[in-house]
């Protein structure tokens, strides 16, 4: 994987990651800006525009915020904005931490947001699940058995839909990472 800038700059993408608390929003955004020793329960934090580069292919990354996942950044309408700005959604979701009720209600939130956008906003709209934590949750499993674990938790009724937006990830390996960022710079909506 090339994480240099030396590649020309292809593309802009706006994305945002939210999710449940401890689910790995910001050690996420931490892999992606190849940063070590983030934050722990983060509030708010400036994300600056940053590069990322696969295979010779550089995508700009829009500045945006990290924010915590308690409630009051739903309450305070900043989930709205950031989805209203952002074209992309990853929604965090710990593993080992499954609240099915308040899960459920984030998805509707988020789900009620991008139905007010726009035709053309929705065009570039994309949105994907990620099951954190498999290196503590896994024990074994395959992963494509954890996905089916969290759509039953989480009382998914249209499992075709909703397997393709999921993956399950261990944000600690590389590989996993790396998957994330390839769907950044070459997307496919959906």
């Amino acid at each position: 994987m090339d994480n240099s800038s030396t590649a020309p700059i292809v593309s802009t993408r706006s994305i945002v990651i939210l999710g449940m608390k401890g689910a790995g929003k910001t050690t996420l955004w931490d892999k992606l800006m190849k940063k070590t020793g983030g934050k722990l329960d983060t509030q708010v934090e400036k994300i600056n525009s940053f590069n990322i580069s696969v295979n010779g292919r550089t995508v700009k990354i829009e500045s945006t915020k990290d924010i915590g996942g308690g409630d009051d950044f739903i309450r305070q309408g900043i989930w709205d904005s950031l989805i209203k700005q952002n074209s992309f959604v990853y929604f965090l979701i710990d593993l080992n931490h499954i609240d099915k009720d308040e899960i459920n209600i984030r998805l509707k939130k988020i789900k009620a947001i991008l139905e007010n956008k726009d035709v053309d906003q929705k065009k570039e709209f994309g949105f994907k699940i990620i099951g954190t934590h498999y290196d503590t949750y896994g024990n074994g499993k395959s992963k494509e058995t954890v996905k089916y674990e969290l759509i039953k938790k989480l009382d998914i009724k249209d499992t075709n839909e909703i397997s393709e937006r999921i993956m399950i990830a261990d944000l600690f390996n590389s590989n996993d990472v790396t998957i994330i960022e390839n769907e950044i710079v070459n997307p496919q909506r959906g």
